[in-house]
């Protein structure tokens, strides 16, 4: 389970204006190798008189382990989901495709990278790339580093792209729950709409 929370402030050629965010990610393993998969997330802005203030999307499916190794796991995901179609500011409904990736490096290290490609109903395409590492500071604590980008295209045609960049320091408490604390901020993004938010993140294993 991962539950992250942000907040702060993104500029837009409309204006700048305070915005939050809410993340959940759970997961229940049905067998050895197959995991089910439940996902939610929702944003909201003040004052924001371009679009509608919030928006969101919720994603439910199945994912299994082709590699049942600790150390670098390997898996693929098949999800349905409901959300706001990029370039359209519509909701409907699509399929999610996702590769997940990861390596325990030595001295508490680990890396971790995901692609998902997204096809809706209204003819868009969404793809994102999700890349993460961290290293070990002083006792139980970690430096850790993010990169996040996406592409959206509507009917063939590009109309959208996105990156962002986050570092923080995280630590693990009790045997199972892990803190997160990081800063994230938009490095580029075709539309101008930037943000640099804090974030707060609770993860924990099953």
């Amino acid at each position: 389970m991962r539950l992250s929370t942000a907040a702060g402030r993104e500029e837009t050629p409309f204006g700048v204006w305070d915005k939050a965010e809410a993340d959940l990610w759970a997961e229940h393993g049905l067998t050895r190798r197959w995991t089910a998969v439940l996902a939610a997330r929702g944003d909201g802005r003040s004052a924001c008189p371009a679009r509608d203030w919030r928006d969101g999307d919720v994603l439910i499916g199945l994912r299994r382990a082709l590699r049942d190794d600790p150390q670098a796991p390997l898996s693929v995901s098949l999800a349905l989901m409901r959300g706001e179609v990029p370039g359209l500011g519509v909701r409907t409904e699509g399929l999610e495709a996702r590769l997940s990736a990861g390596r325990r490096l030595p001295g508490n290290g680990y890396a971790q990278a995901e692609i998902a490609h997204r096809l809706w109903r209204r003819g868009a395409g969404q793809t994102r790339l999700d890349a993460a590492a961290g290293v070990a500071l002083t006792g139980r604590w970690q430096a850790v580093a993010s990169l996040n980008g996406e592409t959206s295209s509507l009917t063939g045609a590009r109309s959208g792209a996105r990156l962002r960049a986050g570092a923080g320091i995280a630590t693990n408490f009790g045997a199972r729950w892990r803190l997160v604390l990081a800063y994230r901020e938009s490095l580029a993004a075709d539309d101008d709409w930037r943000d640099r938010l804090a974030t707060v993140t609770i993860q924990s294993r099953f």
